[in-house]
């Protein structure tokens, strides 16, 4: 639920800073639970596939922050980078 929100605020406010930093930051904090729960435990094929997606919008995300990405591109690629994210997971069941 919280990607979703993020995902709109991206979309709805594109020129503004927060979302761009909040969807960097939900990103990493997803990615970083994750390897920290694994570290003990088994890691399964289907997690590293989202954890990749998650990098993607981290990615894209960071790169929105630092202005790198083409103005017409910005919106779109966030899309992107959350609907796989958002497909993925709801494949998984989460």
């Amino acid at each position: 639920m919280l990607l979703l929100v993020v995902a709109v605020l991206v979309a709805a406010r594109p020129s503004d800073a927060f979302p761009r930093r909040a969807a960097a930051i939900v990103f990493a904090s997803l990615i970083a639970v994750w390897a920290l729960t694994r570290l003990s435990g088994p890691v399964d094929p289907l997690g590293v596939i989202t954890k990749a997606v998650e990098l993607i919008g981290l990615l894209v995300a960071l790169s929105l922050e630092r202005g790198e990405t083409r103005v017409g591109a910005r919106v779109p690629a966030v899309y992107v980078a959350f609907g796989l994210l958002l497909a993925v997971q709801a494949g998984h069941g989460h």
